[in-house]
């Protein structure tokens, strides 16, 4: 949006075909964590609800939850399921996390071309 605010308004910094391109940064607070879930870590019988609701559990619990950030859905990950109620309670999990920190993730560059 902002590169684009920049051009449709002839912003002098960018609008010369043969000057300098310009640059945004890129930022997310977007990550993706992955969890080894151990015996000692699950309840007994193992995780109750989603996927998402033990990553949660899990990651509140070790500290790994930045302020704001959440569980976003589409865990994935293996699991071993607790032999009598067939919940996950062992495995490793690939947890997608939102609303975390910003981060520099790299550039968008841009600018009038030359044709």
């Amino acid at each position: 949006e902002y590169a684009g605010r920049l051009l449709d308004a002839d912003d002098s910094r960018v609008s010369d075909k043969r000057g300098p391109a310009g640059a945004v940064p890129v930022l997310t607070g977007e990550r993706t964590v992955e969890l080894i879930i151990t015996t000692a870590d699950a309840p007994p019988g193992g995780f109750e609800g989603s996927y998402e609701d033990a990553a949660r559990a899990l990651l509140t619990a070790r500290g790994m939850l930045a302020e704001g950030e959440e569980v976003a859905y589409g865990v994935t990950g293996s699991y071993e399921l607790h032999p009598i109620t067939r919940r996950p309670y062992t495995g490793t999990m690939k947890v997608p996390l939102v609303n975390g920190p910003l981060k520099h993730t790299g550039w968008l560059f841009f600018g009038v071309a030359s044709c």
